[in-house]
Protein backbone atom coordinates (compact mmCIF):
# COMPACT_ATOMS: atom_id res chain seq x y z
CA UNK A 1 0.00 0.00 0.00
CA UNK A 2 1.43 3.37 -0.98
CA UNK A 3 0.69 6.24 1.36
CA UNK A 4 0.30 9.90 0.48
CA UNK A 5 1.95 12.32 2.86
CA UNK A 6 1.67 16.09 2.65
CA UNK A 7 4.81 17.87 1.51
CA UNK A 8 5.15 19.65 4.86
CA UNK A 9 5.74 16.23 6.46
CA UNK A 10 8.48 15.57 3.91
CA UNK A 11 10.04 18.93 4.80
CA UNK A 12 9.86 18.06 8.51
CA UNK A 13 11.59 14.70 7.93
CA UNK A 14 14.28 16.34 5.74
CA UNK A 15 14.90 19.08 8.33
CA UNK A 16 15.16 16.53 11.14
CA UNK A 17 17.84 14.76 9.07
CA UNK A 18 19.66 18.09 8.56
CA UNK A 19 19.07 18.08 4.79
CA UNK A 20 18.03 21.15 2.81
CA UNK A 21 15.81 21.30 -0.25
CA UNK A 22 13.20 19.08 -1.83
CA UNK A 23 15.06 15.80 -1.38
CA UNK A 24 12.32 13.33 -0.39
CA UNK A 25 10.71 12.14 -3.58
CA UNK A 26 8.22 9.57 -2.34
CA UNK A 27 6.96 7.73 0.72
CA UNK A 28 6.14 4.03 0.76
CA UNK A 29 4.02 3.14 3.77
CA UNK A 30 3.19 -0.42 4.83
CA UNK A 31 1.88 -1.98 8.04
CA UNK A 32 5.39 -2.70 9.35
CA UNK A 33 7.45 0.25 8.14
CA UNK A 34 7.66 3.65 6.50
CA UNK A 35 10.24 4.18 3.77
CA UNK A 36 11.19 7.56 2.33
CA UNK A 37 12.80 7.63 -1.12
CA UNK A 38 15.46 10.35 -1.06
CA UNK A 39 17.97 11.86 -3.44
CA UNK A 40 20.24 14.66 -2.25
CA UNK A 41 20.64 17.75 -4.41
CA UNK A 42 23.48 17.63 -6.91
CA UNK A 43 26.42 19.77 -5.90
CA UNK A 44 29.97 20.65 -6.86
CA UNK A 45 32.14 18.61 -4.50
CA UNK A 46 35.82 18.41 -3.70
CA UNK A 47 37.86 15.30 -4.50
CA UNK A 48 39.25 13.79 -1.26
CA UNK A 49 42.43 12.78 -3.10
CA UNK A 50 43.59 15.81 -5.13
CA UNK A 51 41.06 18.42 -3.83
CA UNK A 52 39.89 19.37 -7.34
CA UNK A 53 36.27 20.47 -7.73
CA UNK A 54 33.89 18.29 -9.72
CA UNK A 55 30.22 17.60 -10.34
CA UNK A 56 30.77 14.71 -12.76
CA UNK A 57 28.70 11.68 -11.78
CA UNK A 58 29.97 8.17 -12.46
CA UNK A 59 26.99 6.16 -11.20
CA UNK A 60 24.39 5.74 -8.47
CA UNK A 61 23.65 3.12 -5.85
CA UNK A 62 20.78 2.58 -3.46
CA UNK A 63 21.48 2.59 0.28
CA UNK A 64 18.88 1.77 2.94
CA UNK A 65 19.32 3.74 6.16
CA UNK A 66 17.41 3.23 9.41
CA UNK A 67 16.33 6.58 10.89
CA UNK A 68 14.26 5.45 13.90
CA UNK A 69 10.52 5.18 14.44
CA UNK A 70 7.63 7.28 13.20
CA UNK A 71 4.12 6.57 14.51
CA UNK A 72 5.44 3.40 16.22
CA UNK A 73 6.71 2.00 12.92
CA UNK A 74 10.26 1.51 11.72
CA UNK A 75 11.34 4.33 9.44
CA UNK A 76 13.93 4.04 6.70
CA UNK A 77 15.43 6.27 4.05
CA UNK A 78 16.22 4.64 0.74
CA UNK A 79 18.89 6.99 -0.55
CA UNK A 80 19.79 7.22 -4.23
CA UNK A 81 23.45 7.90 -3.55
CA UNK A 82 25.75 9.47 -6.16
CA UNK A 83 29.28 8.37 -6.86
CA UNK A 84 31.35 11.18 -8.32
CA UNK A 85 34.48 10.83 -10.46
CA UNK A 86 37.34 13.31 -10.35
CA UNK A 87 38.40 14.55 -13.84
CA UNK A 88 41.95 15.23 -12.62
CA UNK A 89 43.02 12.06 -10.81
CA UNK A 90 40.23 9.67 -11.87
CA UNK A 91 39.33 8.71 -8.30
CA UNK A 92 35.70 7.86 -7.56
CA UNK A 93 34.00 8.74 -4.29
CA UNK A 94 30.49 8.90 -2.85
CA UNK A 95 28.75 12.11 -1.90
CA UNK A 96 28.75 12.95 1.79
CA UNK A 97 25.44 12.41 3.55
CA UNK A 98 24.90 14.88 6.41
CA UNK A 99 22.94 12.48 8.62
CA UNK A 100 25.13 9.41 8.11
CA UNK A 101 28.66 8.41 9.08
CA UNK A 102 30.84 6.46 6.67
CA UNK A 103 30.16 2.72 6.41
CA UNK A 104 27.02 2.97 8.58
CA UNK A 105 23.42 1.95 7.95
CA UNK A 106 21.87 3.81 10.87
CA UNK A 107 21.54 7.59 11.00
CA UNK A 108 23.67 9.60 13.43
CA UNK A 109 20.54 10.54 15.36
CA UNK A 110 19.43 6.91 15.73
CA UNK A 111 22.90 5.90 16.90
CA UNK A 112 22.79 8.70 19.48
CA UNK A 113 19.35 7.58 20.69
CA UNK A 114 20.67 4.04 21.19
CA UNK A 115 23.70 5.35 23.10
CA UNK A 116 21.53 7.55 25.34
CA UNK A 117 19.32 4.54 26.10
CA UNK A 118 22.41 2.68 27.30
CA UNK A 119 22.59 5.11 30.26
CA UNK A 120 19.22 3.88 31.53
CA UNK A 121 19.00 0.87 33.81
CA UNK A 122 17.84 -1.49 31.07
CA UNK A 123 19.25 -4.57 29.43
CA UNK A 124 20.87 -4.48 26.01
CA UNK A 125 18.16 -6.87 24.78
CA UNK A 126 15.36 -4.45 25.78
CA UNK A 127 17.11 -1.53 24.10
CA UNK A 128 17.65 -3.61 20.95
CA UNK A 129 13.95 -4.53 20.86
CA UNK A 130 12.93 -0.86 21.18
CA UNK A 131 15.12 0.19 18.25
CA UNK A 132 14.48 -2.89 16.07
CA UNK A 133 18.12 -3.88 16.00
CA UNK A 134 20.31 -6.67 17.34
CA UNK A 135 21.72 -6.90 20.84
CA UNK A 136 25.21 -7.08 19.33
CA UNK A 137 24.70 -3.69 17.67
CA UNK A 138 23.62 -2.11 20.96
CA UNK A 139 26.69 -3.56 22.69
CA UNK A 140 28.92 -2.22 19.91
CA UNK A 141 27.46 1.29 20.35
CA UNK A 142 27.82 0.99 24.14
CA UNK A 143 31.51 0.15 23.70
CA UNK A 144 31.98 3.47 21.85
CA UNK A 145 30.97 5.39 24.97
CA UNK A 146 33.76 6.75 27.11
CA UNK A 147 33.19 7.05 30.82
CA UNK A 148 35.52 9.51 32.56
CA UNK A 149 37.61 8.31 35.45
CA UNK A 150 37.02 10.11 38.75
CA UNK A 151 39.23 13.12 39.43
CA UNK A 152 39.82 12.11 43.04
CA UNK A 153 39.31 8.89 44.93
CA UNK A 154 36.90 8.63 47.87
CA UNK A 155 37.96 8.06 51.47
CA UNK A 156 36.82 4.41 51.50
CA UNK A 157 37.07 2.05 48.52
CA UNK A 158 35.56 -1.40 48.33
CA UNK A 159 36.85 -4.00 45.88
CA UNK A 160 34.95 -7.17 45.15
CA UNK A 161 35.48 -9.85 42.55
CA UNK A 162 32.58 -11.42 40.74
CA UNK A 163 32.14 -14.08 38.11
CA UNK A 164 31.68 -12.73 34.60
CA UNK A 165 32.79 -13.34 31.04
CA UNK A 166 34.28 -10.05 29.84
CA UNK A 167 37.42 -10.14 27.69
CA UNK A 168 37.69 -13.93 28.02
CA UNK A 169 38.30 -13.75 31.77
CA UNK A 170 36.35 -15.70 34.38
CA UNK A 171 36.41 -13.02 37.08
CA UNK A 172 36.16 -9.23 37.09
CA UNK A 173 36.66 -6.73 39.91
CA UNK A 174 34.20 -4.01 40.89
CA UNK A 175 35.47 -0.91 42.67
CA UNK A 176 32.85 1.06 44.60
CA UNK A 177 32.63 4.13 46.81
CA UNK A 178 31.25 2.74 50.06
CA UNK A 179 30.21 6.08 51.57
CA UNK A 180 28.08 7.14 48.60
CA UNK A 181 27.21 3.64 47.41
CA UNK A 182 28.39 4.38 43.84
CA UNK A 183 30.17 2.15 41.36
CA UNK A 184 33.48 3.70 40.30
CA UNK A 185 34.84 1.15 37.85
CA UNK A 186 34.79 -2.48 36.75
CA UNK A 187 38.15 -4.00 35.92
CA UNK A 188 38.14 -6.74 33.29
CA UNK A 189 40.64 -8.89 35.23
CA UNK A 190 41.48 -9.56 38.85
CA UNK A 191 45.25 -9.68 38.31
CA UNK A 192 47.38 -7.40 40.47
CA UNK A 193 48.73 -5.45 37.48
CA UNK A 194 45.17 -4.49 36.45
CA UNK A 195 44.29 -3.42 39.98
CA UNK A 196 47.46 -1.31 40.35
CA UNK A 197 46.69 0.64 37.17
Amino acid sequence: MKGRWPMSTFDYIANSLNVKGNVIKKCIHSEQQIEFIMELNRAVVQCPNCHAKTDRIKDYRWQRIAIGSILHQQAFVRLHKRRYVCPCCGRTFFETVPFLQRYQRKSKDLQMQIMVSCFQKRSFTDIAADFHTSTTTVIRYFDRLHFPHPQHLPQVLAMDEFRGNAHGQKYQVSITDVEHNELIDILPRRDADWIIR
